[in-house]
């Protein structure tokens, strides 16, 4: 269809070009040649193309939102309409654990199962939330009765210290509206969608959106797990960014501001104005083991300390750290009495025997690419973006109710495998 498709625009093309004359050489040298013979009648020709261009752009910037809301058309009427089907290997892993299930665990897949309906089904994983023990989070004594259902969640009452709470009490979540499109907005971010296609798929405001990001992605921070064995270690570096910050119009203005900046405003992404490492880029760690399993952090500064902070609590003692020999990694190993070889990349050696960085150097990427889709990601979000990346990017199959629970449940829920 795409080669038909391509065919006929290139046709429709050659046809106006030779109805328009353009296809006479003598037309375009009169074009070319500054003179009483000049022909304007190709600029003629590219400005009539260009204007229809410019007309289908803007046709197609309008027709964003019906085309997205075709889109979901197609995702959530029917029964299977756009589901993505689970493959037989996956299925059997994940009926394999049912047997593990207990009671109430069994009663609240039941729930969700039967459940078909789209607000329902975000109320329901929101409900799990609260385990089977009820432990009331305010003095974390479980046991708590049930005391009805307040704005669509089921409300509880602590017999030890009187006060109610829902699945959403004390956490980021808590006060945000429109619940029967979490599950959807859990869908924006495991496709990774800007915060304007989030908000055509959920219906809601750019605002709301945005707020919505930022609240689920700053509750799913993974969940802190060791690394062990060969483990591998770098940094990369992400231009520093104030996007959004209003300081420049307040100083220009002369009002206060919290911070006078420092360079002049630039549009999102651009350049650092300087060549190589200065304080226009902002430090992220990556380390990762052989398992898989990976830890990232927002340096404030690229030194020893600042690693040691990050990989202390999360390293084995045992473990061999393999970096590229970067001063701050080498004086984080020193200091942490662990195993450490380097690798002299500058020198071509990528691999020794078992040992390379290739791991982290692929992640890095990962991550780059994945904020490069972002057009800018200003500095003081990058965490949460560190966050996102766990979330839909690492996984093979991120899922919206995946992300959901992460968010609900502080820390990223994996489908078994």
């Amino acid at each position: 269809m795409r080669v038909l498709i391509a065919l006929i625009a290139g046709a429709l093309f050659s046809a106006g070009l030779l109805i328009s004359g353009m296809g006479d050489p003598a037309k375009l040298l009169n074009f070319l040649s500054i003179g009483p013979r000049w022909d304007p009648s190709v600029a003629v020709v590219m400005g009539a193309g260009a204007a229809v261009m410019a007309l289908g752009f803007l046709t197609a910037r309008s027709l964003r939102k019906a085309l997205v809301a075709l889109r979901r058309g197609l995702r959530y009427s029917g029964r299977n309409a756009g589901v993505v089907a689970m493959d037989r290997k996956t299925f059997l892993g994940w009926v394999s654990c049912v047997d593990d299930l207990t009671d109430a665990q069994r009663a609240d897949t039941m729930a969700i199962v039967a459940d078909h309906s789209h607000d329902r089904a975000s109320a329901a994983a929101i409900e799990l939330a609260v385990g089977a023990d009820r432990q009331c989070p305010h003095c974390q004594t479980p046991g708590s009765e049930n005391r009805g259902i307040a704005r669509g969640l089921r409300r509880y009452r602590c017999k030890a210290c009187g006060k109610s709470f829902n699945a959403l009490t004390a956490t980021p979540l808590s006060g945000l509206r429109h619940k029967d499109q979490w599950l959807a907005f859990g869908q924006s971010l495991a496709e990774g969608e800007t915060v304007d296609q989030a908000a055509d798929r959920c219906g809601v405001a750019h605002s709301t959106a945005f707020r919505w990001r930022h609240r689920f992605l700053e509750a799913a921070k993974p969940a802190s797990k060791m690394l062990g064995g060969i483990v591998e270690a770098d940094e990369t570096f992400v231009l520093s960014s104030r996007k959004g910050s209003q300081d420049w119009k307040r100083a220009a203005k002369g009002q206060s501001v919290t911070a006078l900046p420092d360079r002049k405003a630039r549009k999102r992404g651009g350049k650092a104005s300087k060549r190589g490492l200065s304080h226009e880029l902002v430090p992220v760690l990556l380390a990762v083991d052989r398992s898989g399993t990976t830890v990232t952090a927002v340096l404030p500064a690229a030194n020893g300390d600042a690693i040691k902070a990050v990989l202390e609590p999360v390293l084995s003692q045992d473990a061999l750290l393999v970096t590229d020999g970067g001063k701050a990694l080498a004086s984080c190993a020193t200091k942490m009495k662990v195993t450490h070889e380097v690798l002299n990349q500058s020198a071509g050696e990528h691999v020794r025997g078992d040992l390379h960085i290739q791991t982290a150097n692929s992640r890095h990427e990962r991550l780059k690419t994945f904020l490069r889709a972002h057009r800018g990601v200003a500095t003081k979000y990058l965490g949460n973006y560190l966050h996102w990346y766990h979330l839909a990017v690492l996984p093979k199959n991120p899922t919206a109710r995946g992300c959901l629970n992460a968010a609900i449940t502080s820390g990223t829920i994996k489908p078994p495998t």
